[in-house]
């Protein structure tokens, strides 16, 4: 028996939309979940949001570009 079966959890819609297209081991998985919330998001939650994608685009860890951004 899974989580799924007795209830537990089930997936947001905007999780069961992305999975559609790619798997959730996908960095694309990751890249587009953030975009289709992006909108939802409180304006410290966009900055975030930008550096992490930002990050998992060029392979930078998320601090490097804290510091470039403040150089």
């Amino acid at each position: 028996m899974t989580i799924q079966d007795i209830g537990f959890y089930e997936k947001p819609e905007d999780v069961q939309a992305v999975l559609k297209v790619y798997p959730v081991t996908s960095k694309l998985f990751s890249l587009a979940l953030i975009k289709i919330r992006y909108d939802k998001m409180d304006k410290a939650s966009q900055i975030r949001a930008e550096k992490t994608m930002l990050a998992m685009s060029d392979g930078r860890s998320w601090d490097d570009k804290s510091r470039s951004e403040t150089s």
